[in-house]
């Protein structure tokens, strides 16, 4: 097995700048530049964000609300949104947002789990001028490899706390690392303990300590979060995905995944399909 690197990066990657005016919608002419949903009424219904997003508005104001409450976007800070959150919003005049949408991806530990995010950054300066860099950088190799080192630059800004600990994280590590090698195959905790040279309860104690949740919940949120990654960006069956994402059965999959996301994974996948 050969060692992960503890670096992320990202699918799906799209940046722009976007100018919102509600009084300019009903004219087609400016469909192109305007992000219809941040036109949305004040009384549409929540949905389902389809990527992360990052937000950094020059020139007016918008709102966005989430199930962890509502925030007030304007200049001077920066913004995020994680994958998958249910939200609304709005611009009630103008606003005008660089923003970049994108998906975290690694063979390593699954970002939620490695970090803990805050939604708003007062590195604005750094964050506008980290997007404006992104959307100068070109294709090819090195701009991929740049555009990554950005992303990983611009995500850091955000970062509230890391969610394992430092002093005890290295035992663990390979386990984890076994984890993301195995995933899509039967893990058995008790012998992934006893592989490991440890009783399963002192096992799950100092793997808890670490990553700051249990063996089963991050065998549950690495598939998981695999399946996400795989419904947004490929055309796969469900239950083609289901397999590949370490479930045997598409019925307890699709149980497993609406208990954690909120929604049936046709639905997830659909909603994003159509913009809702």
């Amino acid at each position: 097995m050969t060692k992960q690197e503890n670096v992320y990066s990202f699918s799906a990657l799209h940046y722009d700048i976007v100018q919102c005016n509600r009084k300019k919608v009903g004219n087609r002419a400016f469909y192109d530049d305007i992000d219809f949903d941040w036109n949305a009424d004040i009384n549409h219904r929540f949905s389902y964000w389809n990527h992360s997003r990052i937000w950094c508005v020059t020139d007016g104001t918008g709102y966005v609300k989430t199930t962890f409450g509502e925030m007030h976007l304007k200049k001077g800070f920066a913004y995020y949104i994680p994958q998958s959150t249910l939200l609304e919003t709005r611009c009630e005049d103008f606003m005008v947002q660089y923003f970049v949408d994108f998906m975290p991806v690694s063979d390593f530990i699954p970002i939620e789990n490695l970090f803990t995010f805050k939604n708003v950054s007062e590195d604005y300066e750094l964050i506008l001028g980290l997007i404006k860099e992104l959307m100068r950088t070109e294709g090819g190799i090195i701009g991929g490899v740049k555009k990554t080192a950005i992303m990983n630059m611009i995500l850091s800004r955000f970062v509230k706390a890391p969610s394992f600990s430092v002093k005890r994280d290295s035992p663990m590590l390979a386990v984890a690392e076994r984890i993301n090698f195995d995933y899509t195959q039967k893990i058995s905790i008790s012998d992934l303990a006893k592989k490991f040279g440890y009783n399963v309860d002192y096992f799950s104690h100092v793997f808890k300590e670490t990553f700051g949740i249990s063996p089963q919940r991050y065998v549950i949120n690495k598939r998981v979060s695999t399946a996400k990654h795989l419904l947004l960006t490929t055309d796969k069956p469900v239950g083609e995905v289901a397999l590949l994402c370490g479930f045997s059965d598409p019925l307890y999959f699709a149980r497993i995944f609406s208990k954690e996301i909120g929604v049936a994974p046709s639905v997830f996948r659909q909603s994003f399909k159509h913009g809702k």
